[in-house]
């Protein structure tokens, strides 16, 4: 994959033209050889460049690109010319682009990654046209041998054996080709996240009152993910469960999916709640779903295990099931039915421990904080070490299993203090406490 905060550019002129540009790249962390002359062509082999800027409208130009046109060393590097009036098509089939001199740094940078795209995908084809051409090559062969032995009448019993031996082999190269060709066609042509936005278009097509909804939760639960320091793929399954999180409703009747949720009856509600489980088996058709799929199946747990499908406690929830259930309800509450982040925060806290988990509850207070829906919702986000009596919660204190120490909008006494250090100094709570301005 390409990383374009460590690329290797050289840049060639005469006359200082790329000192400024040479400055930004490397403050933008790009490693940067400048040269006033044509160097000599393993000198750029052995620097390996990801891109090559070259401003000189001379014969040393023509002579220096006809010297690395054939080098197989230097195929993968980007050779950019700068000159407003180019016209050497002698060489115009190995520069990638010819640029103005009078070019932007950002449009510049913007250009460099473009054209490593491109080089990266042609490298990627000629890889791709060499495995071909390799099981071609195998299967003439194979087919060749055979044919062979078929026109002749052979009489050597060893020849025999040893020539169906090199077939026995020759065939299973061919297997092991073709089986590499068809994971290369696989990954060639799947689209992981246009499926994904192709499932998420779809329930949010089929739910009259849910539009952005599934969205929102990804959102939310994607900060949540990040302020608990989660690995990149964990990040990345719990969008992505968190966007199909209510695929399962799309089994469920149309009537019902127009239906206002206000309206459901208890059969209704009933059908409903089984809607994780219909997703989660959806999922677990295709290939690298299965976390996602595990996500969404026990997002309607409760920590106290009182939750479905499993009635899973605490830490045996999936910590993204946690995230989903936590994002979702505040969705519901704030942004479909336009309750108060207060009253929102009033209802979840009091569930602390029976259906949501406090330390990530505690991170959904900083989503809030950051995203208010009114300026009144700001807190001050200190740190549990830094609290003073006289100051007024703006959340619960909860411990890690759920049990609250403070309500929120207590007004915090030395007592209260002390009694939230020795605590804590038993078993760690979170260390972020808010506070209302």
């Amino acid at each position: 994959m390409l990383k374009l905060s460590s690329l290797k550019i050289m840049c060639i002129d005469s006359d200082g033209f790329f000192e400024e540009f040479s400055n930004l790249f490397i403050e933008f962390g790009y490693e940067v050889i400048c040269k006033d002359d044509f160097p000599h062509i393993n000198y750029v082999i052995d620097n390996k460049t990801d891109a090559i800027l070259i401003k000189r409208d001379c014969e040393e130009k023509t002579i220096f690109l006809k010297e690395i046109e054939n080098e197989p060393d230097l195929f993968s590097s980007v050779i950019l010319v700068f000159d407003d009036n180019f016209s050497d098509f002698e060489i115009s089939n190995r520069i990638d682009e010819i640029l103005p001199l009078k070019i932007d740094f950002e449009v510049l940078k913007e250009k460099i990654r473009y054209n490593l795209e491109i080089r990266d995908l042609k490298n990627s084809i000629i890889k791709y046209e060499k495995k071909l051409n390799n099981t071609v090559k195998y299967a003439k062969l194979y087919k060749k041998e055979y044919n062979t032995l078929k026109s002749e009448n052979l009489k050597n019993h060893d020849f025999l054996h040893n020539s169906l031996k090199q077939i026995s082999l020759m065939v299973n190269d061919k297997d092991i080709l073709e089986k590499e060709l068809d994971q290369s066609n696989i990954l060639y042509k799947n689209n992981f996240v246009n499926f994904v936005n192709l499932l998420s278009n779809l329930i949010e097509s089929k739910r009259q009152y849910h539009k952005g909804h599934s969205k929102k939760v990804a959102e939310i639960s994607v900060f949540i993910a990040k302020s608990l320091d989660l690995s990149e793929d964990k990040i990345k399954q719990i969008e992505i469960a968190a966007l199909l999180h209510e695929l399962g409703k799309l089994s469920i009747p149309d009537e019902l999916s127009m239906k206002n949720p206000k309206d459901y009856s208890k059969h209704e509600e009933d059908l409903l709640a089984q809607h994780p489980v219909s997703g989660a088996n959806m999922l677990s058709e295709f290939a690298d779903f299965d976390m996602i799929s595990k996500i969404i199946r026990h997002f309607h747990e409760k920590v106290d295990g009182t939750g479905y499908p499993k009635g899973l406690r605490l830490k045996k929830i999936p910590i993204g099931s946690r995230i989903v259930n936590v994002a979702n309800i505040y969705d519901n509450l704030v942004y479909r039915n336009n309750y108060s982040v207060k009253k929102a925060f009033g209802i979840i806290e009091e569930k602390i421990g029976i259906s949501y988990d406090s330390q990530i509850v505690n991170h959904l207070h900083k989503f809030a904080n950051l995203n208010p829906v009114e300026d009144k919702d700001r807190s001050n986000e200190i740190n549990i070490y830094e609290i003073k009596p006289g100051m007024k919660l703006a959340s619960g204190i909860f411990t890690p299993l759920g049990a609250k120490l403070l309500p929120v909008d207590s007004i915090l006494s030395q007592n209260d203090i002390d009694k939230i250090a020795s605590y804590h100094k038993l078993t760690p709570l979170d260390e972020t406490v808010y506070i209302k301005e």
